[in-house]
C-alpha cells in the first residue's frame, strides 16, 4: 500500500511539474516550425509493451517502466489541432519500432514538437489520449500516468542530446542548443541551417517509419496531410480537417491556447 501512495505522489509532482513549465513559459510554442513536411511533425514515443504485459494498476508498481532505452518504441502521431494522440499502426495504438541510438543522437533535438505540444495538453488540465491502456481508469490517473510518460519521453530525447553532445564529433546540425530551443535571436543563416535539419529530422523518421512498419506512404499514421484556405499546412485528423481547412494556423492548439493554462 506503501508503494502504491509512493507512486501516486511521484505522479502528481511530475503533472504538477509538466504544467508549471507551460505556465513560467519554458515551453516556447513559437518554437514550433511551420514548414510544410512530407511527415506528421507532432510524436509521441513511448517504450512498447507487448499486449499480454499490459500492466495492471499493480504491476505498475512492481514493474514501473524507467528505463529509457528499450529494444522497441510506440510512435503515435498528434493532431495538432486537438493536441491529442491519434489512432496509427496497424493495431491503432502506434507504429511499433526500433529506435537506433544514432537517429535519436542525430535527429531527437528535431522532433520535439510534440513533446511541446503534450506539456500544453497537460497544462491546460486536458487528456492527450495517449496509448497507456489505460482503459477504465479515473481521469486523474489518466492525467497523472500521461505526464510521466511525456518525462519519459522528454528523457529519451534529452538522453540522446546529451550523448551527441558528449560524442567525440557533434555534426552541426544534431541537436540545438538550450538558448536556442528556448526561442534566442539568431541570424538568417542558422535559422535556414536549423529549418533544414529539421526538415532532414523528418525525413529520417518517415523513413524509419515506411522501412520497419510496412507503411510506405504512411497510410497508417491517422492523418491527412491538407492545405488551409490561409495557405498553412498541417498534418490533420480526420475530425479536424474541415475546421482546419477553414480556419488555419489559427486553429491549431499552440494558436488557440498559448495563454490558457490551468492553473490547478
Amino acid at each position: 500500500m506503501k508503494q502504491v501512495m509512493f507512486m501516486i505522489a511521484e505522479m502528481k509532482a511530475t503533472l504538477v511539474e509538466v504544467r508549471q513549465e507551460v505556465r513560467v513559459s519554458n515551453v516556447t510554442l513559437g518554437s514550433i516550425a511551420m514548414n510544410e513536411l512530407d511527415c506528421p511533425r507532432l510524436v509521441f514515443i513511448t517504450p512498447y509493451t507487448p499486449p499480454e504485459q499490459r500492466r495492471s494498476i499493480k504491476t505498475r508498481v512492481s514493474n514501473k517502466l524507467t528505463k529509457t532505452v528499450k529494444e522497441k518504441h510506440r510512435l503515435t502521431f498528434l493532431d495538432p489541432v486537438t493536441g491529442t494522440a491519434v489512432p496509427c499502426g496497424s493495431d491503432g495504438q502506434g507504429y511499433v519500432l526500433s529506435l537506433p541510438s544514432k537517429f535519436l543522437q542525430q535527429h531527437g533535438g528535431k522532433i520535439r514538437d510534440g513533446l511541446i505540444v503534450l506539456k500544453l495538453v497537460a497544462g491546460l488540465g486536458k487528456i492527450a489520449g495517449l496509448p497507456l491502456s489505460l482503459e477504465g481508469m479515473p481521469t486523474e490517473v489518466v492525467s497523472m500516468e500521461e505526464a510521466q510518460a511525456v518525462r519519459m519521453f522528454e528523457e529519451l530525447l534529452d538522453s540522446a542530446a546529451s550523448a551527441a553532445t558528449a560524442g567525440p564529433s557533434q555534426s552541426q546540425d544534431a541537436t540545438p542548443s538550450k538558448s536556442r530551443w528556448l526561442g534566442s535571436n539568431s541570424v538568417s543563416s542558422e535559422s535556414s541551417r536549423t529549418a533544414a535539419a529539421t526538415g532532414k529530422a523528418y525525413r529520417a523518421l518517415k523513413d524509419l517509419v515506411e522501412e520497419q512498419c510496412n507503411d510506405p506512404k504512411l497510410m497508417q499514421c491517422g492523418l491527412e496531410k491538407v492545405v488551409a484556405s490561409d495557405g498553412s499546412v498541417e498534418w490533420v485528423a480526420a475530425h479536424s480537417k474541415e475546421r482546419f481547412q477553414l480556419e488555419g494556423a489559427k486553429c491549431l492548439i499552440w494558436n488557440q491556447h498559448s495563454l490558457e493554462v490551468s492553473s490547478d
